[in-house]
């Protein structure tokens, strides 16, 4: 029954919904696939307005359809009502997430308080000298989200992204008052295969910035089932970013103090929006333990992100007796090469990197190596040599490594010589 007859429009109706193709109606982009939409739909509100909207939606028995595949997503009810204060509350249950918003909510408002929200706080919507704007509308609310299983859609939309289940966040947001806050905790968060144990995060608004602080216990490059993947990685993973006009200021640190290598980190940065879209990078300090060998980053140096260019300048890691150099530029063609120069580097340095696939490097490297776009794919040019090289316990003697493009044949051409103390292999 729909009702248009009344002080306010009634809707009550029971429809089923088949076979919805969401890429010819615009609502889905995927690409060459096929997605289809089916789902039971019982309605039953009334609508003074969009902002005094009334009642609850339910979609049930969900299923999802892509490739061929079906995705079972069962219900998804939604919820609003006026309470006695004069505030909403807005439910949601899903079989993916619940959330709940109880304040003064004001549909209609939504997009101008976002828009208000991103151009007073990201940079690269706002000048410097350009005021905060005022946002009258009025919303002022607290949520709490639970996030219970987001498997399926993750593995659909951004498989590089895994959250652990029954996750919670919440926080409170006041237009007027220019206030955010959000607080949230994950188990085990994944991003592309970086795992994370007991993720935090928190974020909150002050005046004309907004801070966010991200930390983990342990951040996991590599995870091998089993126990001892553990220990590859880092320990207590802290990040800050205080965003501010057209400038963000960041810092980053780790500590493995229960490791007997002792790796640790400080460095602290900022990037600045001046020149959207181009971003100017520079970390102002830089304090690095890697095997009990501390280097510092040469304060010297830029960085800018371009639109698909990263360019270098001038950055240099240096050690009591060993650096790294980068200079140069990457992008999406030949023209762009970024070199690395080595100064008596210790490849025992990359251990923890190298320890889950049971290689262990040993010696002292010399040399460079330029990184290149050609014909689409990344390619490596190397003339480096390598002293006291060892492999997993094994003396090698001296490790001499060439590589280069070849134009003609359109392939790498390898060349690799080791000297052994009693014979000599090329």
């Amino acid at each position: 029954m729909i009702d248009l007859g009344g002080d306010y429009p009634e809707f009550n109706f029971v429809a089923q919904l088949e076979e919805a193709r969401l890429e010819k109606l615009g609502l889905l982009s995927r690409g060459d696939s096929l997605v289809n939409l089916v789902a039971g739909i019982r309605a039953n509100f009334i609508a003074p307005s969009i902002d005094a909207l009334e009642g609850v939606i339910n979609l049930n028995d969900l299923v999802y359809t892509e490739k061929g595949q079906t995705y079972k997503a069962g219900r998804i009810l939604l919820s609003t009502s006026a309470l006695a204060d004069g505030t909403r509350s807005l439910n949601l249950l899903s079989d993916f997430a619940d959330a709940d918003l109880r304040g003064k909510v004001f549909f209609t408002r939504i997009p101008a308080t976002i828009g208000i929200f991103v151009s007073n706080y990201l940079n690269s919507f706002r000048r410097q000298e350009a005021p905060l704007q005022e946002d009258y509308s009025g919303q002022s609310f607290a949520y709490n989200i639970h996030l219970k299983n987001l498997d399926m859609i993750t593995g659909l939309f951004v498989p590089w992204l895994n959250i652990s289940h029954h996750t919670r966040f919440r926080g409170h947001f006041d237009s007027y008052k220019r206030l955010f806050n959000l607080d949230g905790t994950i188990d085990t968060l994944t991003i592309y295969g970086i795992r994370m144990n007991r993720f935090i995060l928190n974020g909150h608004s002050q005046h004309d910035r907004i801070s966010l602080h991200m930390g983990c216990e342990r951040a996991l490059f590599y995870n091998a089932g089993d126990e001892k993947a553990s220990g590859y990685g880092i320990d207590s993973l802290q990040f800050v970013a205080n965003i501010r006009q057209d400038s963000i200021l960041f810092s980053m640190g780790w500590d493995d103090k229960g490791n007997s290598d002792q790796n640790l980190g400080m460095i602290r940065g900022y990037a600045g929006f001046s020149q959207y879209p181009t971003v100017h990078v520079r970390l102002t300090q830089g304090k690095i333990r890697i095997n009990d060998s501390l280097y510092h980053i040469m304060p010297d140096h830029q960085i800018t992100l371009e639109p698909e260019v990263l360019r270098i300048s001038r950055f240099r890691l240096q050690g009591a007796r060993e650096s790294l150099f980068l200079e140069g530029s990457l992008g999406n063609d030949s023209t762009h090469r970024l070199q690395a120069l080595f100064h008596n580097f210790n490849l025992s340095n990359a251990d923890m990197f190298l320890q889950p696939s049971r290689i262990n490097p040993d010696g002292v490297m010399n040399g460079n190596i330029s990184f290149r776009q050609m014909n689409g794919k990344p390619v490596l040019y190397s003339d480096l040599r390598v002293e006291g090289f060892r492999l997993n316990e094994q003396d090698l003697g001296h490790l001499d490594f060439h590589s280069e493009w070849d134009p003609l044949e359109e392939a790498l051409s390898l060349k690799v010589t080791a000297e052994l103390k009693t014979d000599q292999y090329k």
